[in-house]
């Protein structure tokens, strides 16, 4: 099975689970399962099954076991406006107006600082950001040396190391630009590092 794309229907997630087709649905439809809605039908992503059976203290299906064990359980990405549709129907009719919705943006907390972005939060304290990005990077907090991570210009997030050299809060560089760390006669080097430039004083402004 290839768990990177694979998808089940409510059926085949039934099959694999020993419980029954209804059992799987209201699963779904309560929102404990996360799903994406094709028509009437739903799709399963198989990370979110495995994650759904791991903190629910089901067994795992024999077929998931070797990704079960293999990999770290995150959930699979869904964008802004889906999760909070499942999760917070008054903070999704907001989302139609919402520069990140019409732009199509995978990374919402890259337009943090765009007064059409119409989050009541910070990226920091944003529950879609906790569920969805922090389990992703929160090794990084755990790392004795400087550690921050970004994506498309945007920092993710960096450990306490890093945003002290920046003079910043960790929290604060969530979202953040490169642009606001980076000496700009460092920025050409910055943008063709990979995945980050090595910090040291020329880099910063």
């Amino acid at each position: 099975m290839n768990t990177e794309t694979d998808k089940l229907s409510v059926t085949q997630a039934a099959a694999l689970c020993s419980e029954g087709r209804n059992t799987v649905g209201y699963w779904v439809r309560s929102n404990k399962l996360y799903a994406n809605r094709v028509g009437k039908k739903y799709s399963i992503p198989v990370e979110e099954l495995v994650l759904f059976l791991n903190s629910t203290g089901r067994d795992i299906p024999e077929e998931l076991e070797e990704y079960n064990f293999q990999r770290p359980c995150f959930r699979a990405h869904q964008n802004c406006w889906d999760f909070w549709q499942n999760h917070d129907h008054d903070h999704a009719k907001n989302c139609d107006t919402c520069l990140v919705f019409k732009n199509k943006l995978s990374e919402c907390f890259i337009s943090r600082d765009i007064l059409t972005n119409k989050c009541p939060s910070t990226c920091a304290e944003c529950r879609f950001y906790k569920e969805m990005y922090f389990p992703k990077i929160q090794f990084i907090y755990q790392l004795a040396l400087l550690a921050a991570i970004c994506r498309g210009l945007y920092y993710w997030g960096a450990n306490k190391k890093f945003a002290d050299l920046c003079g910043y809060g960790s929290r604060e560089l969530v979202g953040m630009g490169i642009e606001q760390i980076v000496h700009p006669e460092s920025m050409e080097s910055a943008i063709t590092a990979s995945p980050i430039p090595r910090v040291s004083r020329p880099f910063l402004r």
